[in-house]
């Protein structure tokens, strides 16, 4: 088995990474939180607020990616493009407006969609 990578290899790697603004920041995780070595992957950037658009930028924050320490160099690569590509996705879903209303937003309590889970609407054949 390899050796695992150490917080300043899979810095080196994520320091060559880069999209618009945003800046990587790299956390490291020790063997009690997880079964094993890794590190967890998180952007920041500044960016329109999805109820005031029009307002300020507000700080944005992805959600953390794990990398386990054990990844090759295109893991780690592959990982940040995926943080990336849920981002991006995720702020769409904030700022697609139906009737006003942000229907596809990732903060809508799980609880709440429960109560509409079965109320679907699919098209006749044809």
């Amino acid at each position: 088995m390899a050796n695992p990578k150490s917080l300043r290899e899979v810095a080196a790697i994520v320091n060559h990474i880069s999209y618009k603004d945003w800046v990587f920041r790299l956390l490291s995780l020790d063997r009690a939180e997880v079964g094993d070595l890794g590190f967890l992957l998180q952007a920041r950037w500044m960016g329109p607020d999805a109820e005031d658009f029009y307002g300020e930028p507000v700080q944005q924050v992805s959600r953390k990616w794990f990398v386990s320490a054990f990844s090759c160099e295109r893991e780690i690569v592959d990982t940040a493009w995926a943080l990336i590509e849920r981002a991006e996705i995720h702020e769409a879903q904030e700022f697609f407006r139906y009737q006003g209303e942000a229907i596809f937003n990732r903060h809508i309590k799980p609880e709440a969609l429960l109560g509409v889970a079965r109320d679907v609407q699919t098209r006749e054949s044809g």
